[in-house]
């Protein structure tokens, strides 16, 4: 892959749910990329298309135009085997919001961090068990922990297997759709402190969520998803501080502080009604 190409390159792309008549724009031309060594920020309310936008880039919802690639590779159009194995190679990864859930209740820690390296070959027990080790360190789990069931553990304990699961195949993209929002303030401190401990050259992160605050404070550059189209984007602390488009600025200035909010009730709902009038 040429140096200047993006890791994650998504072009002219429109998702559409349902049959013919009652055929749903969900993704309306959306263009995004995500470099080596970036933490890309996508945000948007309930709604906007964030994680419609995560499930074709991993082939679990259907482009009906533009062009989707993942480190050099034209993903759009992958046959059903093109995908599995795709997949199985641990290319892009995806950690979800609720950890709780993506982590089989049944299966311990250690197995269910190891389980992309299994499912992917070519390693003996002994050598998969030292990458999960190492892979558990490096994420800030104790090793203690491995033996355990998802239940048996913290949330945030939970979301750092499932993080370290993710990168136990040492992947080129990482997607994590809305990792925090289901831990209390403390612990989504700490992981976010983490994730940014985990910044390489050589790997990119799209973070998804609706929350301003936290792509602020992680993320290089930010898409703002508004009714299934990015109507702004830029480099994250210059858009936070002079953001263009309405909802950009409705988003900010809803945005909770120790003195409140930057924009009052009335404020919020003038700018909700005049994005009312506006197309994306």
């Amino acid at each position: 892959m040429p140096e200047n190409t993006a890791l994650l390159n998504v072009e002219n792309v429109h998702v559409a749910y349902g049959r013919r008549r009652g055929r749903k724009q969900v993704i309306d031309s959306v263009d995004l990329q995500v470099h080596a060594g970036e933490i890309v920020g996508l945000i948007g309310e309930s709604g906007s298309g964030k994680t419609t936008i995560a499930r074709a880039v991993l082939g679990l919802a259907r482009v009906a135009e533009g062009e989707i690639s993942v480190a050099g590779e034209k993903v759009t159009g992958f046959s059903a085997s093109q995908w599995r194995d795709f997949r199985r190679r641990g290319v892009v990864q995806y950690v979800f919001q609720d950890p709780l859930r993506s982590l089989d209740p049944d299966v311990e820690i250690g197995d269910s961090i190891s389980e992309p390296l299994r499912i992917r070959g070519g390693l003996s027990k002994d050598e998969i068990r030292a990458a999960v080790c190492a892979q558990a360190a490096e994420v800030r789990l104790d090793e203690a922990l491995l033996d355990r069931f998802p239940a048996e553990i913290s949330g945030g304990q939970r979301q750092r297997a499932a993080i370290a699961r993710a990168l136990i195949t040492q992947p080129k993209l990482i997607i994590l759709d809305e990792p925090v929002s289901a831990l209390d303030a403390a612990t989504r401190v700490q992981v976010l402190e983490m994730l940014l401990s985990l910044r390489s050259d050589t790997v990119g992160l799209l973070y998804i969520s609706h929350d301003i605050g936290s792509v602020i404070g992680i993320t290089d550059r930010t898409y703002v998803l508004y009714r299934g189209g990015v109507v702004e984007h830029g480099a994250t602390r210059a858009l936070a501080s002079t953001p263009q488009h309405l909802y950009t600025r409705l988003l900010i200035g809803s945005t909770p502080t120790l003195s409140g909010h930057s924009l009052d009730g009335v404020q919020r709902r003038e700018l909700r009604a005049e994005l009312e009038t506006l197309s994306v």
